[in-house]
């Protein structure tokens, strides 16, 4: 059982993470314990209470933390009875919150993370070395198993594995079939490249009936467009580098500009040109595919039980991988992660957790409740099975372009510099002003923000 304290949270995107709730887990009774308590003895062999905080995964509405955890926590709990966890949702700025608690002595033991966030904490001195965990208890964390991209961006030469996979969502096209068949056109396949996508782009948008191809990927998705056209928009020898103005990166965002400015085949999303009648930018996807406004758009693997409930029954759509560029098929992926707090007063527990996290049974609970695509390269075809299973309306979709991402190791993830926050607002602002606006020229846009970025990081 878990109970939620406090206002229910409204449903979110996956990186919006709002709070609530407080909840402690375990069997029988259930009483708030000081965060940090314990002996710090192995507690598989202690009896001694020990209580951890654990920062979770999505809001209090997410399936993960109503449905996943309530059936999680009790086979945990039947293993280390000692153990009392206490599962936390976090507000939107929950990466302060961490920082503000840390500093202070008062943190969660185990903080769940995205993007940036893991590699900052690691680099600020927040973060555990898992190194000698890993070392003592091995055989419990199949690290051969994941994907070796993701174990490299959760380590550092002088951090060591700062963190554990929970999860990776890959990129894949989705599309209505309608559209298509409207229009007497073959549905996207395996064979599509940058060209195939373009060209029937053209033929199936209707931009003065407000119909389009599909939507604006978006400066935060531009990785893939670079990643598929063999470049890069961090130096991957030098992470205070920017090289997203080389010749391959402009002509990947020429690209992206061109379907919405001259081909008027993509609709722009947010931003002073965008369309007013597909709504506000939080809720343009799901409004522009009900009404019917875009034919395509790319999504990731993380957001596939939310189409299943916020798509209308009579859009008929699927799946395919996303078209080759000119050095082959790549996608982008996310690097979501669990790590241990380096001040935490209950090591020892916080890792029976963190292992608890990576087995095969929570594996399954994280697939069916909430649909995370395990990091587990030989988990790809159980993720499949498992979502389609608790997911009926997935029954029919074609789930193979998620899984060959990571059997066939072509997802890469997102990029990051070494002052990132600000070196991304610096591209982001770039991108919308030249690529989704039109207002200036991509190559001298480009160039700029690099040599901005490369300022800030020196």
């Amino acid at each position: 059982m878990v109970e939620i304290t406090g206002p229910a949270a409204r449903p979110a995107s996956r990186r919006r993470i709002m709070a609530g709730f407080a909840a402690l887990v375990g069997t029988g009774a259930m009483a708030a314990c000081a965060p940090g308590t314990g002996t710090g003895a192995d507690p598989a062999k202690g009896k001694e209470p020990v209580t951890l905080r654990w920062s979770t995964w999505g809001d209090a509405n997410n399936p993960f933390n109503s449905q996943g955890i309530p059936m999680g926590m009790p086979l945990f709990k039947q293993k280390f009875p000692n153990i009392t966890v206490q599962p936390e949702v976090q507000l939107s700025d929950w990466p302060q919150k961490n920082r503000t608690e840390w500093v202070a002595g008062t943190g969660v033991d185990i903080s769940g993370h995205c993007c940036d966030h893991g590699p900052a904490f690691s680099r600020e001195g927040f973060l555990l070395n898992l190194d000698s965990y890993l070392k003592k208890d091995g055989k419990a964390v199949p690290t051969q198993d994941y994907v070796e991209w993701l174990m490299k961006l959760f380590s550092s030469k002088e951090n060591g594995q700062f963190a554990l996979p929970m999860y990776t969502g890959t990129i894949a096209l989705m599309f209505n079939k309608k559209r298509f068949q409207e229009k007497g056109v073959p549905l996207p396949d395996d064979s599509w490249d940058w060209t195939k996508y373009r060209d029937v782009a053209v033929r199936i948008a209707e931009p003065d009936n407000k119909k389009w191809a599909r939507g604006d990927v978006g400066a935060g998705s531009m990785y893939r467009r670079f990643h598929q056209n063999g470049v890069n928009a961090v130096d991957p020898k030098d992470d205070r580098i920017a090289v997203f103005n080389s010749a391959k990166a402009i002509e990947a965002m020429e690209f992206e500009r061109n379907g919405m400015h001259k081909d008027r085949s993509v609709v722009q999303v947010g931003g002073p040109k965008a369309p007013p009648e597909t709504g506000p930018a939080t809720q343009t996807q799901f409004v522009q595919i009900n009404n019917g406004h875009i034919a395509m758009w790319e999504g990731g693997a993380f957001t596939l039980t939310r189409y299943i409930s916020m798509l209308t029954d009579d859009i008929d759509w699927d799946i395919a991988p996303l078209p080759k560029g000119s050095a082959g098929r790549f996608t982008l992926a996310t690097n979501d992660g669990w790590s241990i707090w380096s001040g935490s007063k209950t090591k020892d527990a916080t890792w029976e957790l963190l292992k608890f996290l990576q087995s095969d049974e929570w594996t399954d609970i994280a697939t069916r409740t909430a649909g995370q695509q395990s990091a587990r390269k030989s988990h790809q075809q159980k993720w499949m099975k498992g979502i389609k299973e608790a997911n009926p309306k997935l029954a029919n979709k074609n789930l193979v372009p998620f899984t060959d991402a990571i059997e066939k190791n072509y997802a890469k993830p997102i990029e990051f510099w070494r002052k990132d926050v600000d070196s991304k607002k610096i591209f982001v602002d770039a991108y919308n002003k030249s690529v989704r606006d039109g207002d200036e020229e991509v190559g001298a846009a480009m160039k700029a923000a690099a040599e901005q970025i490369n300022q800030l990081n020196k």
